[in-house]
């Protein structure tokens, strides 16, 4: 059975609603500002030739802790400039426009790369 959630611009409930592994879709008049796990997926760039899909868990993980980016670099052993570059990339991956990273949004992102990795 699939649940509508009517008049949700978040995505928060259906979020919360997929989490516990309900099938769910959200509708209102805006579109919403939450992409799913899938079209972050979808979305995210191929890693440049030295990156890992390893080392993206590692980026996201560790930002997701509140680890600073130059110590992530130093962890998973590429150059700062990289790091960021890949975060950059990552994050546009995960939002639809330039505004606040959501933790809704953080926390789909980092579903996403743990299933490319896996």
């Amino acid at each position: 059975m699939t649940w509508l959630v009517a008049c949700e611009y978040s995505g928060r409930v259906r979020g919360a609603l997929l989490a516990r592994g309900i099938d769910a879709v959200s509708c209102d008049l805006l579109p919403t500002e939450a992409l799913t796990k899938a079209e972050i997926a979808e979305r995210i760039p191929a890693p440049s030739e030295g990156w890992t899909a390893q080392d993206d868990v590692a980026l996201v993980e560790g930002l997701f802790k509140l680890v600073g980016l130059m110590r992530i670099a130093q962890s998973i052993g590429k150059p700062f400039d990289e790091t960021q570059a890949r975060f950059v990339q990552l994050r546009n991956a995960a939002v639809k426009k330039i505004g606040p990273f959501s933790l809704t949004a953080q926390s789909r992102l980092l579903e996403a790369v743990r299933e490319r990795a896996a």
